[in-house]
């Protein structure tokens, strides 16, 4: 018997792994990062519907809105993924007497939710943030013109659509959810804004130019972790100049809006643990691109998974599965995500292992017993 559990012990070597973008399981062999940076791209970025349901507010607005409504921010560039606000410019609204009691007027005209936030800054300029339940939209409302916010989005969605294999805008949806997980994406707390980290992968692609994502990715990672010099550099979507270095304790970043020249990161103040985050992203993924035998030192693991937490990324991966079977969306974040059945085991054939010559009517719940011993998948 001792024999035959030896004969066993090589055959049971494969291992699936199971995540939010990798739902119904896939054998670790076949993860690779180059090819899981394109299938998590594609799994946070919003399906038609989702940007159905977005465009559906500024169609609405313009409806009751004599002046000029546009989308801008990463609805305009195509970086939107479900965290994502709408951003709305109404423009050319002419001249109002009070400019807060017109926009009243036209969110309740267009049947939007009650406002959380409306503030009118000056005369000619206001502002208001909507919750739609799925998503908000900030909404900015001018008496004249405004054409920077249409500038910048121009510029961006240039650069993303210059960007060789779409490197610009995977990079972004990976790092983007790196950051958010830890509160440094979050602007109130002293965080970078998705914008600002945007023209940042941006000013990196236009200097290197890298033709695969995965090259941009672990480059992004490796200057920003322990090469860039924060305090005597300026980041613009034109690369990364030298400025006169700024003394004092704290570093600051600075990252110039493409219309503007504005910093749009000056209020960050979290540079430290950004970097430190830049830093381990690097490292954890560097030894998989660059040394595939590593793969055996992270059992049940794929390269994102070393940097992206799974779990807020399941209430997607159910409404994703929702959406392609016409079912509206019905799961809370958090829930345990409903694992198939193929990826419960590794494709190590039992049945030929039960085939082996032996005298002991019991192996057949040896080897059951066995198999349920081994743990050959990380649900985490």
């Amino acid at each position: 018997m001792t024999q035959l559990m030896n004969t066993m012990k090589p055959r049971i070597v494969e291992v699936v792994v199971c995540t939010p973008w990798y739902p119904e399981g896939i054998s670790k062999s076949e993860v690779g990062l180059e090819n899981e940076i394109d299938v998590f791209a594609k799994f946070v970025t919003l399906t038609k519907p989702e940007m159905d349901r977005r465009g559906a507010i500024i169609d609405r607005l313009q409806a009751v809105c004599s002046g000029k409504v546009r989308g801008y921010g990463s609805y305009s560039y195509g970086t939107m993924t479900g965290s994502s606000a709408v951003d709305v410019c109404v423009s050319n609204l002419g001249s109002v007497t009070d400019l807060r009691n017109t926009m009243e007027q036209l969110l309740s005209a267009a049947d939007f939710p009650p406002s959380q936030s409306l503030m009118t800054p000056s005369p000619e300029m206001g502002f208001a943030q909507v919750d739609f339940g799925e998503f908000n939209a900030n909404i900015t409302f001018y008496c004249g013109d405004c054409i920077e916010p249409t500038q910048s989005a121009n510029f961006v969605g240039r650069c993303v659509t210059e960007s060789l294999n779409n490197s610009v805008l995977k990079v972004h949806t990976i790092l983007r959810q790196v950051l958010s997980q830890t509160g440094n994406l979050d602007v109130a707390t002293g965080g970078l804004s998705a914008y600002a980290l945007l023209l940042m992968i941006i000013a990196v692609d236009r200097s290197c130019n890298y033709k695969q994502p995965v090259k941009l990715l672990l480059e992004v990672c490796r200057y920003y972790g322990l090469e860039c010099d924060f305090a005597s550099c300026k980041i613009s979507g034109n690369g990364i100049e030298q400025r006169e270095a700024q003394h004092g304790y704290h570093q600051h970043i600075f990252v110039a809006d493409p219309a503007t020249g504005v910093n749009v990161a000056q209020d960050c103040g979290r540079l430290f643990t950004i970097r430190t985050q830049f830093q381990h992203c690097f490292q954890a993924l560097q030894r998989w691109h660059e040394s595939p035998s590593s793969k055996k030192g992270y059992k049940g693991r794929t390269p994102l998974s070393g940097i992206i937490s799974h779990q807020k990324l399941w209430s997607r991966s159910d409404l994703l599965k929702e959406e392609a079977a016409g079912v509206g969306s019905s799961s809370s974040e958090g829930e345990e995500p409903p694992h198939s059945i193929a990826a419960l085991f590794a494709v190590t054939s039992y049945d030929s292992l039960c085939s082996l010559e032996d005298d002991d009517d019991n192996l057949d719940d040896i080897l059951k017993a066995s198999f349920d011993g081994f743990n050959m998948l990380d649900f985490e």
